[in-house]
């Protein structure tokens, strides 16, 4: 009569610790996908000042040319300096891997967790 609970609490045991390494595996797996979010989320920044500054080339060459008014030439201006200030680069390089970081160690505080990238395209989770 004793061996059927005894077998059970096993049981539960066994539950709970699959539960535990599932959680493990979600929240890493979430950490993991916000950073490579938030490396695509730095690299549209970076296109999209490439293109303001492209833009602002380009006004600029017409109205030297003759071409363009220079109010084409001060609105690409104003764009591209928008661009740059929405993209600071010391913040959008650091910020959102210290986010993570951060998130990280208030759920498991004594597991080292980095996040490297790779190449440009992926990036590796380490524990």
């Amino acid at each position: 009569m004793r061996r059927a609970p005894a077998s059970q609490n096993v049981k539960s045991a066994d539950y709970t610790l699959v539960d535990a390494r599932d959680l493990v595996i979600l929240t890493l797996g979430t950490f993991y996908f916000q950073a490579v979010a938030d490396e695509a989320r730095i690299a549209t920044d970076e296109a999209q000042v490439e293109a303001a500054e492209a833009l602002f080339n380009q006004a600029t060459d017409q109205v030297h040319a003759g071409t363009a008014a220079d109010i084409d030439a001060l609105r690409t201006k104003v764009e591209l300096q928008t661009r740059q200030q929405q993209t600071d680069p010391g913040v959008r390089t650091t910020l959102p891997f210290r986010r993570s970081r951060l998130r990280a160690r208030s759920v498991w505080p004594r597991v080292r967790i980095s996040i490297s990238p790779t190449s440009r395209r992926t990036s590796r989770l380490t524990v």
